[in-house]
């Protein structure tokens, strides 16, 4: 079989601060030298902020705080931003879409923590992926490719990387990498085939799948996750009656 070609070119801040979970503690972690530049109430006010990002629960929070990240808005505070956004524990997976919102938001405003994000979620991912034993569970408690979706979803993610990640799965073709492409496809497949600057890229991977699939000796497992793929991302017509 030969490969696939993709490549392509306010909050209630007092209960909020009971909930920071251990990203908090890492976005604020730091050299002492960064820490004595910056102002205590700086950092009880990045703080507040953090804590009451690790509670927001719709989209209304989410929009004000990314209103209220504009008067905080330093390169100090974007970093810590970004880091907490990056390294959320699976207790906060629910909130991925919020988080989603809040970094499409501000890259609307000409506030970048979108790069610093992908940045740092590709490394993670591309150091877990050359290991021959992967571990599907352990990389979706992580929640790395749930945030890649919702990236995905809001632009940000570039889409040239998303099909690298792709490819890098596709050449592996074993169970792990095939339930992380089918995870992948259930979350934001639909929406990269009806986007016009992706669809022609993604009818080359479901054309590559369906070949796959095809194949007499494709474990049963592997097939049905094929299967999830391939229907995320076209799901029948619906017959006329």
């Amino acid at each position: 079989m030969d490969e696939v070609d993709i490549s392509e070119e306010q909050i209630d801040i007092a209960a909020a601060a009971t909930v920071v979970g251990s990203a908090t503690d890492s976005a604020l972690s730091g050299n002492e030298d960064s820490i004595s530049s910056t102002s205590k109430k700086q950092i009880k006010t990045i703080r507040h902020y953090l804590a009451a990002l690790s509670i927001v629960g719709s989209r209304s929070e989410a929009d004000e705080l990314a209103e209220q990240f504009c008067s905080l808005n330093q390169r100090k505070t974007r970093k810590k931003l970004a880091v907490f956004l990056a390294t959320v524990d699976k207790s906060h997976l629910n909130r991925i879409p919020f988080f989603g919102r809040l970094i499409a938001t501000l890259h609307k405003c000409g506030i970048n923590v979108s790069d610093r994000v992908v940045l740092m979620l590709e490394k993670d991912f591309y150091h877990i992926l050359p290991k021959k034993v992967l571990s599907a569970e352990t990389i979706l408690s992580y929640d790395a490719i749930q945030k890649h979706i919702e990236l995905v979803k809001f632009n940000i993610w570039p889409t040239k990387s998303v099909f690298r990640i792709i490819q890098r799965l596709l050449k592996k073709f074993d169970m792990d990498s095939i339930v992380l492409i089918s995870t992948l496809f259930q979350g934001c497949g639909r929406y990269l085939y009806r986007n016009p600057f992706t669809t022609l890229r993604l009818q080359s991977v479901l054309k590559f799948l369906r070949a796959k699939k095809m194949e007499k000796n494709l474990d049963a497992f592997v097939k049905l996750h094929v299967d999830h793929a391939l229907f995320a991302c076209q799901p029948p017509q619906a017959s006329a009656l």
